[in-house]
């Protein structure tokens, strides 16, 4: 499925933010949900991962964090 999304590129930005929004017991998804916008490389990811830099769990703002560095947009 991730492979899918991927493939979707910039086209699966809106959803994966809305899933990025589930609450922190989710850790697992939105770990996932921030390695698929990695993949995707898109400058469009930025503002949702920055603002997931703040999750209070430590593993999904390190997940946010490295697809940060693929999103390729300068002002980040």
């Amino acid at each position: 499925m991730m492979a899918q999304l991927v493939e979707l590129g910039e086209a699966a930005i809106p959803a994966l933010a809305d899933g990025l929004k589930y609450p922190p017991g989710f850790v697992d998804k939105r770990i996932k949900l921030c390695q698929v916008l990695g993949q995707i490389g898109s400058p469009r990811a930025a503002p949702v991962l920055l603002a997931t830099l703040r999750d209070p769990v430590l593993a999904t703002a390190t997940e946010a964090c490295k697809a940060l560095e693929s999103a390729a947009d300068a002002a980040c």
